[in-house]
């Protein structure tokens, strides 16, 4: 995961004050539901079916 500007083949979603912008490959992975969670442990993304990342840590954009 990285912090970076959208670009015009990302899907942008926004939820209370949080953005998201998932790329093309990205988005056939995740499918049309996926959950983000934050604790300690970093961010964590699951969809229904599956546990996609754990322990994820941000990074800037170059």
């Amino acid at each position: 995961m990285a912090l970076d500007e959208p670009n015009r083949e990302e899907v942008v979603a926004e939820e209370e004050g949080v953005v998201l912008m998932i790329d093309g490959p990205s988005r056939a992975v995740l499918g049309e539901q996926v959950t983000m969670d934050y604790g300690s442990f970093g961010f964590k993304l699951t969809t229904p079916n599956e546990i996609l990342s754990y322990n994820l840590q941000m990074e800037t954009g170059r």
